[in-house]
Parts: C-alpha cells; sequence; structure tokens
C-alpha cells in the first residue's frame, strides 16, 4: 500500500520513489501505465514508470562560510525518471523576487546530477535570503512527478565588513556631524547616492551607508541623528536711557553658563552707558544661543522750529515741528497774555505788531527743559478790519494786476499816501518777501521765488496798512 501523490484527485504516483523501480513486470496485463501512458517495450520492472522527471535536489552556492556581497547562486538538479534527460528549464526566486530562469543542456541519465549555475545574488550583512528554485518542462514535457521538483532553502551571510559610523547622536541646531565609512579605497553608496568615504550632515534624520571592500565584501551601517533646541536668550527690544540713569538686562536660562561681550560670566548685565551689548548663554549639552541689543541716551528735547498757521483777525493756530524726546509744551506768545500748554494750541492777538513766540520743551529726562522761538507779524486784528488800523486806508486807492499773475504783479497807488513797504505771507503765516517800495506811487512785485498758491500782500505807507489777497498760478 504505498502512499499516493493525490488519491482525491486520481493521481497514484506513489509518493516514494524507491518504488519506481521496484515491482511485478505487469506490461501484458497493463500495457498503460497509470497515467495513461503506453509503457516502453523495454520496461524496468516495477508498476509506476515515470519517464522523464526532473527536480533540484540541493544548492551549490552559496554555501558555508562567506561574506556579505554579490554572490553567485548554483543548485544541484537530478534526473529522477527512467528517460535520459537532454534539456530541462531551472526557475528560480531570491526573496520571492523572480529571476531570469535557465536552460540546462547536457546528457542527464537516470540518477544523475548536474550543477547548474543560475546567476548572482546580492547577500547583504545580517540579512536573511530565501531561494527557491524549481524545474520545468523535462526534455520539453510535462514533468511526471511535479512535487519533487521544487528545493527552498534560506542562507545568510556569515561574515560581512565591519562599518562602524559611530553611535547614534544629538548635536546643537546648527552644528554638523561628520560620518566616516572608513576602508580607504571601498566603494560607497550613501542613501542620498553621494559616493564618498565621509558625508558631513546637519539635519535629523536616518542616515545609511552600503560599503564594497576590494574583495568585493559588503559591509552596511546606519546612523541617527537627532538635534538640540539651541537656548532662546531674548535681551528685549533696544532702548534709551536718560545720562546718569542705568538699565539691566537678563539672559535667563538659570543654570546655564554666560559670556557678555566684556568677559562678564552673570545671568544679569547692568549699564549706563550707550553702545550695543551682546551674550552668549551655553546650556548643559553645550548648546550656545546668542542676543544683542543696542542701547542709546536720550537726548535733550528736539524740535526743528514752530509752525504758525494765521486764520483771520488776529488769530493763529501753533504746533512744533518734529519734536523728538519730548513730554510736555508751554507756550509763551509774547504779548503779556498767560502762558499756556498743550502740543497744538491757538492764541488770538489783539494788537498790531511783531511778537516773538517762545515754546518751552520738556525732556523725556528729569528736568531737562530747552526754549525755542519765532516770529509773527500781527497785520489784523478783531475790529480793526483787514488793515488793522480802521478804515484809515481806502482799498480802492491801490490798483493790483493781474491777479492771478504769473511773474509779477504791478503795484499802482492811487491815494495821496506814500507807498514804502511791501510784505507778502504765506498760508502758514511765513513772510516770504519783504521789500522797500520802487517809488511812492508805484511797485512792481516779482513773483519768481515763489510757488503756486494764495498769498497775502501787506502794503505800508505813511499812513497805515492795506492787506490785499493774490494767487500765484505759473
Amino acid at each position: 500500500n504505498p502512499q499516493y501523490t493525490a488519491i482525491a484527485t486520481g493521481d497514484l504516483t506513489p509518493m516514494n520513489s524507491a518504488l519506481y523501480s521496484n515491482g511485478t513486470n505487469t506490461q501484458a496485463d497493463v500495457p498503460r501505465d497509470i497515467l495513461g501512458r503506453f509503457r516502453s517495450t523495454t520496461p524496468t520492472p516495477g508498476a509506476f514508470e515515470i519517464s522523464t522527471d526532473a527536480g533540484v535536489t540541493a544548492l551549490v552556492s552559496p554555501l558555508g562560510t562567506y561574506c556579505s556581497s554579490i554572490k553567485q547562486v548554483s543548485v544541484s538538479i537530478v534526473n529522477a525518471g527512467i528517460t535520459t534527460i537532454n534539456t530541462v528549464q531551472v526557475n528560480w526566486r531570491l526573496n520571492g523576487v523572480l529571476q531570469t530562469p535557465v536552460t540546462y543542456n547536457g546528457t542527464l541519465v537516470t540518477g544523475a546530477t548536474a550543477a547548474v549555475t543560475l546567476g548572482n545574488g546580492l547577500f547583504m550583512p545580517n540579512t536573511p535570503v530565501e531561494i527557491k528554485a524549481w524545474t520545468s518542462m523535462p526534455n520539453n514535457q510535462v514533468d511526471g512527478i511535479p512535487y519533487n521538483d521544487t528545493l527552498v532553502v534560506t542562507t545568510q551571510s556569515s561574515t560581512s565588513v565591519p562599518v562602524n559610523l559611530g553611535q547614534d547622536e544629538l548635536i546643537c541646531t546648527g552644528s554638523t556631524r561628520v560620518l566616516d565609512a572608513g576602508y580607504p579605497g571601498a566603494v560607497y553608496v550613501w542613501d542620498n547616492n553621494s559616493t564618498a568615504q565621509t558625508r558631513t550632515v546637519s539635519l535629523a534624520g536616518t542616515y545609511y551607508v552600503k560599503l564594497t571592500a576590494l574583495d568585493g565584501c559588503i559591509g552596511v551601517d546606519t546612523f541617527v541623528l537627532g538635534l538640540r533646541p539651541l537656548p532662546v536668550v531674548d535681551l528685549g527690544p533696544d532702548r534709551e536711557i536718560c545720562l546718569g540713569q542705568t538699565t539691566t538686562f537678563d539672559a535667563g536660562h538659570p543654570g546655564a553658563q554666560y559670556l557678555w561681550d566684556d568677559g562678564s560670566t552673570q545671568q544679569t548685565y547692568t549699564v549706563d552707558t550707550a553702545g550695543s551689548y551682546e551674550v552668549q548663554v551655553t546650556d548643559q549639552f553645550g548648546c550656545m544661543g546668542v542676543d544683542n541689543v543696542n542701547v542709546g541716551m536720550k537726548d535733550i528735547p528736539m524740535v526743528e522750529g514752530i509752525n504758525a498757521t494765521h486764520a483771520d483777525s488776529g488769530t493763529y493756530t501753533f504746533y512744533p515741528i518734529n519734536p523728538q524726546y519730548t513730554i510736555s509744551y508751554r507756550w509763551n506768545f509774547g504779548d503779556g497774555s498767560p502762558e499756556v500748554t498743550g502740543f497744538m494750541v491757538q492764541h488770538t492777538y489783539t494788537t498790531l505788531g511783531i511778537y516773538t513766540v517762545t515754546l518751552y520743551l520738556e525732556g523725556e529726562c528729569t528736568g531737562l527743559i530747552i526754549d525755542n522761538s519765532r516770529t509773527v507779524d500781527v497785520f489784523s486784528v478783531p475790529g480793526g478790519g483787514s488793515t488793522g488800523i480802521g478804515n484809515q486806508l481806502a482799498e480802492g486807492n491801490f490798483t493790483m494786476f493781474p491777479n492771478p499773475a504769473r511773474n509779477v504783479i504791478n503795484i499802482q497807488n492811487n491815494s495821496q499816501d506814500k507807498l514804502q513797504r511791501l510784505v507778502v505771507y504765506n498760508a502758514l503765516g511765513q513772510v516770504m518777501v519783504s521789500e522797500q517800495a520802487n517809488n511812492e506811487k508805484s511797485h512792481v512785485l516779482n513773483l519768481e521765488g515763489l510757488a503756486n498758491g494764495l498769498y497775502t500782500l501787506r502794503l505800508e505807507t505813511d499812513k497805515g496798512y492795506l492787506v490785499r489777497k493774490f494767487e500765484v498760478m505759473k
């Protein structure tokens, strides 16, 4: 009662190949074998005759002690049938990846074996490799017994090049680490496809190198790089101090090491002079953070001038031009009226004349006060009309043409008064032109220095003033 291959499917081929050539000659009684094939005219005694049967029996190479590298893969095949095999295809896989099949051509008699080279495979360090090989189509026929066709074996290299990139490491952000694979003259391939023996890295990640030594042996190693954060140092924004005052900076991170630009090593630093100051803070891992800050000295109060805008009837609006380092403003209008405070102030004069307006500025640093002054020429006051002296001068006694004007204005005096002086004011009340009259009866006013805009003209005579408006259009 031999064990059959698969009774359920009708395959009664014995699983024990030793039975193939034993038994009684039943050619006369059973002219066909169990697979329905006619028996040979000179059969080997036995109930089963498997004429064409091949298989892979053993791994030939790599075997024994070998280093990780690209190795030749060879297997041994056997003729397990009764018919000489002249050709058979040998198929194979490496770690499940199908490789190019190889065809054996030769003379393989019954029971004989032959070594077949399948090709090359990569055997990496510390990495098991499964080799699966099987035969098919001996003598271009279906294999008589397919169960004995296949060999599956797992092998692993026993030695490799001992590459050592060093222990995994944490470094300070911004620093670098040089990885050295060693073995000068070897062939190197890093994970970024670079091929030098060394590699400089600065980013967190896993780095890998494969090294092929001069004898073909392979070594691999990986290195994991992590980054430590740098101490965040914040001395605060730039600042200004008054003369005689101090300011203190704190570098934070208690317990760290400190180095200020003057060589001092404490956590806090107090200064009383203007300058740029820097500190380096080094934590317990050797990571260093840096910050710097500028200190300025507050200047005395400064102002570029006083702006005066004339309205009607002796009323002026005053404000400082581009003041700096100032915390309060005090105004004296020069006419004996009480002083007032404020950034922008308004004052009405009641008497014609030229007045000196003084602005007192108190600085940010305690007790520091400076002054700035200018004059205003008040040529009209409440109740005095446009001339400032009632109706003493009649407007119709003077003519002015052209108006608007481009280059000059002609002024004609038709009264008995004597024309003496002409003054031109801009919209801010600033004197733009002040000159003597050409004569008592007429004057030609040159406008070349005036920009486009509205202006006020004051005509001065021996009897009083007359104010007229004109426009420059170029």
